[in-house]
């Protein structure tokens, strides 16, 4: 008489030509174990990626601690920490934690922070006692100013498609962004009759099929740029224009441009031989957009926030 077989002997028989693993404590300890190097696996990969969720958390509480302690009631709010990359105090860089550090009730006290080998590490003077943080600030107001007014739209309609920037002009060659002597001052109100440097706007022009301009047609672009900027209340110190001809929709544009002219300078009586005056390079084919080259502001601050990276908070 033939006895029933147990379910792991039967699960190691041939199977329509397949042989199954016994099911015995062996082979279930090995896929357990399997199972759970493979889950390693997977969250070592995704901390490696995104962080540990754990070293976030306590990077949070150590810097929010910090700030309880040596600002007390100052109003300091501590986010999320973020794990990227940082070039630390040491000038060491690398992945780390991160956590953007506000001040309520202020518009331009924001800034990064870390925390390691016990202290707390931030840019407050690179970002915030600089002026850094207020002049972004300005500057996003000048161009929120261009798009929700009259402004943009007006001067994109001149030739169907222009790219339209507001931002600040300077020939000052001290510094501009030093905690001791910033030029734009933390939480300083926004007075666009009053700002602290000069404020120009460039606009780029694109137009197909046309020729190459003369100094003519130049100064016909920026006469009719300063007359909408006037029309519409929004006039600026100084004016930047490139034009953009393209011979056909497949050629490469060639860029034309007029940069950095004060304003008392675009007149029907001056502009022309104001022009005229200029480098020739400044009028040749420049290759891009103002839009695309990085302002004579924007390098000096990018400039001045890496030199003047994390600092040790000894308060």
């Amino acid at each position: 008489m033939q006895t029933a077989k147990s379910i792991d002997e039967r699960a190691g028989e041939t199977h329509k030509g397949r042989t199954r693993v016994p099911r015995t404590k062996t082979t279930r300890a090995l896929a357990l174990l399997l199972a759970l190097i493979l889950l390693g696996g997977l969250v070592w990969w995704t901390w490696r990626k995104t962080g540990n969720p754990l070293i976030a958390w306590y990077t949070e509480q150590k810097i929010t601690a910090h700030y309880r302690a040596y600002h007390p009631g100052e109003g300091y709010v501590v986010g999320p920490a973020r794990y990227q990359w940082v070039v630390r105090a040491d000038k060491s860089a690398g992945m780390d934690y991160v956590c953007t550090v506000r001040k309520e009730a202020s518009e331009d006290v924001e800034f990064p922070a870390y925390f390691s080998d016990g202290a707390v590490f931030s840019q407050i003077d690179g970002a915030v006692r600089s002026g850094c943080n207020t002049y972004e600030r300005f500057k996003n107001l000048l161009n929120s100013e261009l798009e929700s007014g009259a402004t943009a739209a007006r001067l994109r309609a001149l030739t169907g498609e222009a790219e339209v920037h507001a931002g600040f002009y300077t020939t000052q060659e001290g510094p501009l962004f030093d905690p001791d002597a910033p030029v734009f001052r933390t939480d300083e109100e926004y007075d666009r009759a009053g700002l602290p440097l000069p404020i120009e706007l460039s606009v780029s022009f694109s137009a197909v099929g046309a020729p190459a301009p003369a100094d003519a047609e130049l100064a016909d672009y920026l006469l009719k740029t300063k007359a909408v900027c006037e029309e519409t209340g929004q006039p600026f110190a100084y004016y930047s224009v490139a034009l953009a001809f393209k011979p056909t929709e497949q050629k490469d544009p060639v860029w034309w441009a007029a940069e950095h002219i004060p304003s008392e300078e675009i007149t029907e009586e001056k502009i022309l031989d104001y022009l005229a005056a200029l480098d020739c390079g400044v009028k040749a084919n420049c290759g891009q957009s103002l839009n695309g080259r990085n302002e004579i502001i924007e390098e000096r601050k990018n400039a001045w926030l890496i030199s003047h990276g994390y600092e040790h908070c000894t308060h």
